[in-house]
């Protein structure tokens, strides 16, 4: 198997007591039975404190303590384990996160997920154009045997991938403008592909210019999109419902609020940030239609993450770097951490026609002004 890893991959490290959001402290920790056999079997005084702080029951998970802390969490927010037993008796989850796998056929892909404060700064500030790289290191035993899986598919769903990539990474053009690119090539892909002809194959290796691509002359209300959004975000579960109060007050805001504060959120923000929020989430997600068939909802999952992004951002006077990643975060965290709350995302994607294509454009193109 061959392991394929984002350029920035090699950037991050855990900060360890230094971050201001621990990965160990709100989350329920799972133990995969390797290890918990491993703890079960511990000698020793470390051994009855292991076994008094797991809760066999279903999934092996650690019992959390005071304020949703991990017991082997110290004052010194350092993992007990780590410090006693060492690196290798950590949990198979504690040992990979923040970072997230998947695979297709012969092909593994790595990445860092944005739930994580160090992570995120990788991901958002990264310097360089973005690009997916052969790893340096052997398979992970994480990964299975290989799936079926159909290498000329794969080879199209990788080639219009990278046309994403570089429509989103085109700074040459305005944000909206990208933001619509995608979205247009977005629903010519998933047309060609359920028609089952050639044209997808075509269309996944040909480079796309945005200049090139009509859209019908159908006027769209994008406050009316707007609105959708704003319904969307308020029936999700959150586990942090102050957050859910400032994505209800960010998409609050009309419209034209939105596209007034560009040239605000431009004198302050990377160009950037934004399509590198974006090329991450086509990243984590795009190949995955290749299993549900949903080229579409993988992009508008992107798009509209931009747009709550930005929304966010406009909502406050004049955030700092810090807050501006801490809200990726917390959308990574309520959004893709939760199963629920993506399946909601795509059904509603399909579902509500304020968010289609051609309304979702039109919102693009009046409230985002980068």
């Amino acid at each position: 198997m061959h392991i394929y890893v984002p350029n920035y991959y090699s950037k991050f490290s855990c900060i360890g007591s230094r971050c201001q959001d621990n990965c160990c402290i709100g989350w329920e920790i799972d133990i995969d039975q390797d290890t918990c056999r491993r703890y079960l079997q511990e000698q020793g005084a470390f051994g009855e404190r292991l076994r008094s702080h797991i809760d066999t029951r279903d999934i092996p998970h650690f019992i959390l303590g005071e304020h949703e802390r991990c017991p082997f969490l110290n004052a010194d927010n350092l993992c007990d384990i780590h410090i006693t037993l060492g690196e290798d008796a950590l949990c198979r989850i504690c040992t990979m996160h923040p970072r997230f796998v998947d695979q297709f056929g012969e092909r593994g892909e790595i990445g860092l997920g944005l739930a994580c404060e160090e992570a995120a700064r990788c991901i958002l500030c990264a310097d360089q154009p973005f690009a997916v790289v052969l790893s340096e290191t052997d398979a992970p035993a994480f990964y299975a045997e290989s799936e079926p899986n159909d290498p000329a598919l794969s080879e199209d769903f990788l080639a219009a991938r990278e046309q994403l990539f570089t429509l989103l990474q085109d700074t040459q053009l305005s944000l909206e403008v990208r933001l619509v690119s995608i979205l247009l090539y977005g629903s010519a892909l998933q047309a060609a592909y359920e028609q089952n002809t050639d044209n997808f194959h075509d269309l996944c290796h040909q480079p796309q210019d945005p200049a090139a691509m009509a859209r019908p002359l159908i006027h769209h209300d994008p406050q009316h999109s707007l609105d959708a959004l704003r319904t969307l975000f308020a029936d999700l579960d959150y586990m942090d419902t102050p957050w859910k109060s400032a994505v209800d007050t960010a998409l609050s805001r009309s419209v034209a609020a939105l596209q007034k504060a560009g040239p605000r959120i431009q004198s302050f923000l990377s160009p950037t940030l934004l399509s590198n929020f974006a090329v991450y989430l086509l990243f984590r997600y795009f190949l995955k239609a290749m299993r549900d068939g949903d080229i579409l909802g993988k992009i508008q999952l992107a798009v509209v993450g931009v747009v709550l992004l930005y929304a966010l951002i406009a909502a406050n006077d004049r955030p700092d770097l810090p807050c501006i990643l801490r809200q990726a975060q917390l959308f990574s965290k309520e959004i893709e951490y939760s199963e629920d709350n993506i399946s909601a995302l795509a059904d509603a994607f399909i579902e509500d026609p304020a968010l289609d294509i051609l309304p979702l454009c039109s919102l693009c193109e009046v409230a985002i002004n980068l």
